[in-house]
Formats: C-alpha cells, structure tokens, sequence
C-alpha cells in the first residue's frame, strides 16, 4: 500500500509539473499610437497605460515583455554640390521611437528603442549651375520615399522588476519619438533640402503567467490524504 501512496503521490507531482510547463499569457497589441503616421512628422512625446496583470489564487506572473516596432516612411533628402569637388556622399533618412516602463519608475524599466533608417551612396560632380542648388544634374545625389522597418524586444523576470506590473488597476508606458536625417561626406560645401519622413509605432505588451507553487502542493496533498482514507477503512 505504501508503495500506492507513494506512486500516486509521483503522479501528482508529474501532472503538477505539467501544468507549470503549460504558462499561460495575456497579450495587449500590437497597438497603434497613432492615426497611421500622419500625427508622427517630426517629434513626438506621450504615453499610454495597459492593464496591470491581476494575480489571483491560481496564477501568479512570471514575466513581462515588451515589443516595439517602428516604420519610416515618406519622407526625403537631397543633397547639391556647391563646390568644384567631386566626391561621394551617404544620405541617410529614417526614424526612431523610444519606449519605455513603467512609469513613475519602480523596479528597472524596460527599455525598447528601435530605429528605422534607410540609406543611399552616390557620387556627385562639381558644382554644375550658377547661384543657387537646383537639386538636379550630376552634382546632386537624393533619397526620397524610402520604407524602413525595425523591430526590437525587452523583458523582465525578476520579482522586484515585475512588482509594478502586478495589480488592479493600469501601468503607464513612455514613449519619446523622432525623425532623421543625415548627409555624410567631404563636401561641406552644398544645399540640403529635407523633407521629414512619417513615422508610426506599434507596442505589444505580453504577460506570462504560471500556476501558484502551493495549489500543486495542495494537489500533491489532496491526493495523498485520499488514499490514507481509503488504508484506514
């Protein structure tokens, strides 16, 4: 009969371990912050709030994640020699957002900043007009319309960072964003017109959660006092 209770007591645990192999998540996005780029031109600063992951008797959180992803788009930059040097340049266009939580801090944030850039190497004469850039001919090189996509990831799991996390009520997310742009090269001597790209930002805030240790220990324990019962009788 011993060795019953004792198989019984394994079988518990195995199927306790199952469950804690089987973590559950509760996933907020991906979520658009803005009206699909149109509110993004230029620089941009906000926040937004998710739920706080409510621990119940069964549940408790194991990890907190968070996603970003940022997509340039629309936007242009052109360089004109104004000088009698021929060179190469690199133009470069794009954009980066920041997020950041929670906020106020407690714990260690998680920090997500991802930075979509696109850029170009051309090779451009001396100067060809007179007076001003025109922005056409050899000796001028442009980006115009490019997409850029980046996506990047950050997650806690410690209990002191996940604590903010944890409650009824919502948690607060940073976000600080901006548009790029960049000419490199020898040639300081040149226009530059600029036409700043959209941008727009998703987030995906993922919990994942696993059952409370002590309901399988009270499992394992339910299953052992049933069968010390069924020896007595």
């Amino acid at each position: 009969m011993r060795s019953t209770i004792i198989a019984v007591f394994a079988a518990v645990l195995v199927l306790g371990l199952s469950v804690v192999a089987q973590a559950g998540t509760i996933t907020y996005g991906p979520t658009l912050h803005n009206n699909g780029g149109a509110l993004y031109l230029g620089y941009n600063v906000g926040t937004f709030e998710v739920p706080q992951f409510l621990d119940g008797p069964d549940d408790i959180l194991t990890s907190v994640l968070l996603r970003v992803k940022v997509e340039s788009y629309f936007g242009g930059l052109a360089f004109d020699n104004e000088s009698s040097t021929t060179a190469s340049v690199v133009l470069g266009i794009g954009a980066q957002v920041g997020v950041l939580g929670p906020e106020p801090v407690s714990g260690s944030r998680l920090i997500v900043s991802p930075t979509a850039t696109e850029t170009t190497t051309g090779f451009v004469t001396g100067d060809t007009e007179s007076g001003f850039p025109d922005f056409i001919g050899t000796d001028s090189w442009s980006i115009y319309s490019p997409y850029a996509a980046s996506t990047m990831a950050d997650s806690r799991t410690a209990a002191f960072d996940l604590a903010p996390y944890i409650g009824a009520g919502d948690v607060t997310f940073g976000f600080i964003g901006n548009t790029s742009t960049a000419g490199t090269g020898p040639l300081p001597d040149g226009g530059i017109l600029t036409t700043p790209p959209y941008y727009k930002f998703t987030t995906t805030v993922e919990y994942t959660f696993t059952p409370e240790p002590a309901t399988l220990s009270l499992l394992a324990l339910g299953g052992l006092l049933a069968m010390r019962r069924r020896r007595s009788k």
